[in-house]
């Protein structure tokens, strides 16, 4: 028998502790810690440490899965209880329809699947208040599958290692590919699970049991965890993790676990033990600060806010105190069996979740209480999801592996083939695009990633080496900002398509406002006043930058290029911020389905040619 002090040690609270701490720090945009996201993958590697150490002493599947649900379900169904109760009191009717996207997925252990869907961990511009839960997501899948891969390493000795090796090597693979599917995906993070458990496995090594019994060991160990908070204060490209960056920190990890911290001194120390406090509170603490945090960026309509000094201290505060009530009253508690038998423990899971479904029932069928808010500020509401799907599909980007575009329409047989190149601004424009050509003979393609024109994959080399794989007739491409735009790189693509019988059909800016439309708009139902100044035609056209005014009037009418004009369809005179059939623009710069739709006799024009 193991003994429990081996597995649950002073030394590895410290770890947790740190963990939970970076993390907040990191949501609390403190820019010291600017990769303080790190502590997740820090909690990662713990929790393969404690969860094999656990199972490898019972070998009991059912009492594991009881022991880790206790651990786990019940201060997370409180804490979406309480929040999904809150949400219609502190956000707008599709914001909490967000929310319940999110719980239902919590419910079904799958979050991380949901805001792989649909979010971006590192960016401000998506409403996710309970993102955080991605990382339970990924945890609860791993509790799931644990049984099974323990059975499987009994009977194979190297099947942890080469699992390890097949998904570090996945990992770093899939970071390339897809970031954002690395981040949120088990199979990508199961190396730093099965790094955790090997720090368990070598604990009797004759010589880390000789290392562990210096003080150098200390000493040792002190330093990978001052080298860890050292790496979260460096910069870590969000489009290269996981990948090769989170090699190093999840290395020391395992290899402060394996050797620890033996010194009475540094673990009686005043700070250590608030560290250890920390991690004693840090599942509560992990499941409401997020939250909380984010209520206090919370700005309608429109991406999260800095923090004050004040709002962030404020946040923390509460934080703590709501994660002591949920330590004391639903965490202790409900991991005690002589307070909550198993028999009591299930009733209460199926009672909290059948109140979660039955909220879920009641939000979904009252329309998120919309109709509280009338049929005109309901029409705005809906402006934020007027929109399709970003880019390729992640099937699309795997099937067209080696591409850098890949098909939206492939039409057998096709007369035309259109590729559409740009930022942002192109991909709004993607669904009419393949509308517009259904029946018609037409495939069309779109690049992978946004780019800024003449630039990365819509530079003039790569646009070219995709025009002769698929054999592209036609060129679009469109941006934001054209101002910007590598004009050098577009004038070369200009001379090579009146050379090549291909056609280049240029479309010009839209308008483009200082703030979100769907946000003023909300604001002038309220006041009366127009919040959002409306521009002109004329005004539009004159605050076009004079760069892509003067490449205009030097190309138009050259051999296969042709140019489009917007703002012909979104301005009459005055440029229009919605039609009786909706909003334009579900922000300050991107169109909505309903307000790209006016550009259908354009893109027709477009076909025609």
């Amino acid at each position: 028998m193991i003994n429990k002090e081996n597995i649950f040690r002073r030394d590895v609270d410290i770890l947790r502790g740190l963990a939970v701490i970076l993390v907040v720090l990191y949501h609390l945009d403190i820019k010291f810690f600017q990769s303080g996201f790190i502590g997740v993958d820090i909690f990662f590697v713990l929790s393969g440490y404690l969860i094999g150490s656990i199972y490898a002493r019972h070998q009991n599947s059912l009492d594991f899965y009881e022991k880790r649900f206790r651990r786990i379900l019940p201060a997370m169904l409180a804490t979406l209880i309480v929040f999904l109760v809150a949400s219609p009191f502190l956000f707008l009717p599709f914001e909490v329809r967000k929310v319940t996207d999110s719980i239902v997925g919590s419910l079904l252990f799958v979050p991380n699947l949901v805001f792989w869907r649909d979010n971006d961990y590192f960016s401000n511009l998506s409403f996710s208040p309970l993102l955080h839960y991605w990382s339970l997501g990924v945890e609860l899948q791993y509790y799931v599958i644990f049984p099974l891969l323990f059975f499987m390493g009994k009977k194979f000795k190297a099947f942890f290692p080469v699992l390890a090796i097949i998904s570090l090597g996945f990992c770093i693979f899939l970071t390339d590919l897809s970031s954002k599917s690395a981040f949120f995906f088990l199979p990508t993070r199961l190396w730093e699970f099965f790094l955790g458990y090997f720090a368990y496995q070598i604990r009797d090594v004759s010589f880390i049991s000789k290392f562990k019994r210096t003080k150098a060991s200390s000493y040792f160990s002190i330093l990978i965890l001052l080298l860890l908070i050292i790496i979260t204060t460096l910069p870590i490209p969000s489009d290269k993790f996981p990948g090769v960056y989170a090699i190093a920190p999840v290395v020391m990890c395992f290899i402060y676990i394996a050797v620890g911290i033996e010194s009475e001194r540094f673990l009686n120390f005043s700070l250590v033990k608030v560290i250890r406090w920390f991690a004693k509170v840090s599942f509560s603490i992990y499941l409401i600060h997020y939250p909380v945090i984010f209520i206090f960026k919370y700005s309608p309509f429109s991406e999260t806010n800095e923090l004050t000094m004040i709002e962030s201290i404020v946040a923390v505060i509460i934080t703590l105190i709501l994660a002591i009530v949920s330590y004391r009253y639903i965490e202790s508690p409900m991991r005690d069996k002589s307070i909550v038998p198993l028999k009591k423990f299930f009733i209460i899971l199926i009672a909290a979740y059948s109140f979660i479904i039955m909220l879920l029932f009641i939000f979904s069928s009252n329309g998120y209480f919309k109709d509280l808010y009338g049929e005109q500020k309901a029409a705005i509401f809906y402006a934020m999801d007027d929109r399709g799907a970003w880019r390729c599909s992640k099937w699309q980007k795997l099937k067209e592996l080696k591409s850098d575009s890949c098909y939206l329409l492939h039409a057998h047989n096709a007369e035309k083939k259109v590729y559409l190149v740009g930022d942002s601004h192109i991909d709004v424009l993607k669904d009419v695009f393949t509308d517009s050509a259904i029946d018609k003979k037409i495939s069309v393609r779109l690049n992978k990633t946004r780019c800024l024109l003449g630039r990365e994959q819509c530079s003039y080399e790569k646009i070219v080496s995709e025009v002769n794989s698929y054999e592209i007739t036609d060129i679009v491409m469109h941006g934001y900002d054209s101002s910007k735009f590598h004009y050098h790189d577009i004038e070369k693509l200009v001379l090579w398509v009146a050379q090549n019988n291909v056609r280049l059909h240029i479309i010009g800016p839209v308008p483009t406002y200082n703030r979100s439309v769907p946000s003023a708009l909300f604001q002038e139902t309220l006041t009366s006043n127009r919040i959002i100044q409306r521009i002109s035609l004329n005004e539009f056209e004159s605050r076009l930058p004079e760069k892509y005014v003067t490449f205009k009037s030097r190309f138009n009418g050259y051999k296969n290029v042709y140019f489009y004009r917007p703002e012909d369809f979104l301005c009459a005179p005055e440029c229009r911020l919605l039609s009786p059939k909706g909003v334009f623009y579900f922000d300050s710069n991107h169109l909505t389905l309903k307000g790209a739709n006016e550009l259908v006799p354009m893109i027709l024009d477009i076909y025609s040619k």
